[in-house]
């Protein structure tokens, strides 16, 4: 036998060992892979069906409790803010309108984030960045730096969260989905109650750069609880990777599902809302399967843009003013929280008391969401609960404008009478939206709500820190917030009027449903 023989038969016995080798290593990871598919379905069957589904509960908890509890201690940093870059209020305020800004204008990017990478890595980003953000923050020297880390960072990782904490319960629960929100949306008024008093603690013993620091190691305890998300199902990235099943996920019950962490019980249920948007994005996931990751996500940022506009209900004059309120509410709804420990401080308050007050806030406005949620389901007040959120923003209005007293006491019952009227608005502004344009629009009237107030919660705090800065008086910044606030509950009123001429389908269901509790 020849060389070139003798390597030819070596070379086809190379070759069937390799095919050997390879047939069987694609035979074991074929088994491998069989078996963690098998364990991988048990898992989310355990976690669909089981008592896994509280913890995931608490982990949206916490969630609002960071995004929530860090705007709410914005004031207290915003007096050290001042002095330690020797800024303007106009200057400081800024940081604030970012926030607000981005959480807002970032939701419907979020919400393709979560459809193409599932709620668990979107929720652990959003911790990760709002950490990074926060720790950054503690190290800058120059103001314009804090802009892009506790203003853009912290906000960008804020509007993940809210918008992964809002979404993630409707995954995991069906029967006690609202008894879940409630628990979970509980976690915003902790917020209230804990961080401002924290924040004041930390900046007095260890300065604004240590308080950063450890306002963010708090914050990267949400990629823990992140962590404990477990995909089921439901979850987009989980239905990728179904074997040729995919249930598909309405983009406008998504974006409605995003403001779902604005009140503390689920007034409707939004499952009728899923099911019924579900044919209406059938095509468009089905294109969507086909492209590219970049050309997917940027089509399913298109496809939201189109869910969140309709021309019809720019025509519709009940929504138009519902919507004119609720913007002008926005404008200047944060803007008292921004500038109480401030004003305290100049009323010669102790610094170690002010926290309290915000902790006064956040407690009245857990039991004004919690009230306003009973009240509005009422059979007398259900065809006229317009009425009752323009009461309740007219009252925000006033106790705003009042100048209480320069004592303790005083801040103690402003912040108690505001947290109380404008967590009811807040409770309220589902159901009246409800009311006025039917659940078949919610999700796109919602939309076009939050995308015009993006803009304006960036012009509210930073114009009342231009007027401050002018005036150096804190009675007409607060005059003027609880100006608009009034004007706000007096344009939406009307809008019950328009309602009945124009036989809404909302206000038609809500009299249909309170005289038939009546004959019984």
């Amino acid at each position: 036998m020849s060389n070139n023989d003798e390597q030819e038969l070596d070379d086809l016995q190379s070759s069937d060992s390799n095919t050997n080798l390879n047939g069987s290593l694609h035979k074991a990871a074929s088994e491998t892979f069989t078996k963690d598919d098998a364990n991988t379905e048990e898992t989310i069957k355990s976690v669909e069906q089981g008592a896994w589904r509280w913890v995931i509960v608490s982990s949206c908890f916490f969630q609002n409790l960071l995004v929530d509890g860090t705007l709410c201690s914005f004031g207290t940093l915003y007096v050290y803010i001042i002095d330690k870059f020797e800024a303007t209020s106009l200057q400081a305020s800024y940081i604030l309108s970012l926030q607000l800004c981005l959480q807002a204008l970032f939701s419907p990017l979020a919400s393709a984030m979560i459809i193409n990478y599932g709620v668990r890595a979107v929720m652990m980003v959003g911790a990760g960045l709002m950490a990074l953000g926060t720790l950054a923050s503690g190290f800058v020297s120059d103001i314009n730096l804090l802009y892009l880390t506790m203003g853009a960072l912290t906000g960008i990782g804020m509007s993940m969260l809210s918008q992964t904490a809002a979404v993630t319960i409707s995954f995991y629960f069906d029967k006690r989905r609202g008894l879940a929100n409630g628990i979970a949306t509980t976690g915003s008024g902790f917020g209230f109650f804990i961080f401002p008093p924290l924040a004041t603690y930390l900046l007095e013993a260890f300065g604004l750069s240590g308080a950063c620091v450890i306002l963010a190691g708090i914050m990267l305890h949400g990629i823990v609880f992140g962590a404990l998300v477990i995909p089921n199902s439901n979850d987009p990235r989980s239905r990728a990777r179904a074997k040729g099943q995919r249930r598909l996920l309405s983009i406008a019950s998504l974006v409605q599902l995003t403001h779902t962490q604005t009140f503390l019980l689920t007034i409707t249920d939004q499952s009728s809302m899923y099911v019924a948007n579900m044919r209406q994005y059938e095509e468009f996931f089905a294109a969507a399967q086909d492209k590219k990751c970049c050309e997917k996500f940027l089509h399913i940022l298109k496809e939201i843009a189109k869910a969140s506009f309709d021309m019809k209900l720019v025509k519709d004059g009940a929504f138009m003013l519902y919507l004119t309120g609720t913007v002008m509410r926005q404008l200047v709804g944060y803007i008292p929280g921004m500038f109480i420990v401030s004003r305290a401080l100049h009323f010669g308050i102790r610094n170690e008391e002010t926290g309290f007050l915000m902790s006064t806030f956040g407690v009245t406005n857990i039991v004004g969401r919690l009230l306003l949620g009973f009240l509005a389901d009422l059979p007398m007040v259900k065809r006229r609960r317009c009425y009752l959120y323009g009461i309740m923003a007219i009252s925000a209005g006033v106790v705003t404008s009042y100048n209480f007293g320069p004592l303790f006491y005083h801040q103690m019952l402003y912040c108690g009478f505001f947290g109380l009227f404008y967590g009811c608005t807040i409770s309220m502004k589902c159901t009246v939206l409800t009311d006025i344009i039917g659940s078949e629009k919610i999700c796109t009237g919602f939309g076009m709500i939050m995308f015009a107030a993006g803009f304006t919660v960036f012009l509210g705090p930073a114009s009342a820190g231009w007027i401050f800065d002018k005036t150096s008086s804190y009675d007409v910044v607060f005059a003027i917030c609880g100006s608009v606030l009034i004007a706000s509950g007096l344009v939406v009123m009307p809008a019950l009027c328009v309602m009945a001429k124009q036989k809404s389908p909302g206000y038609q269901k809500a009299k249909d449903d309170s005289l038939t509790i009546d004959t019984h």
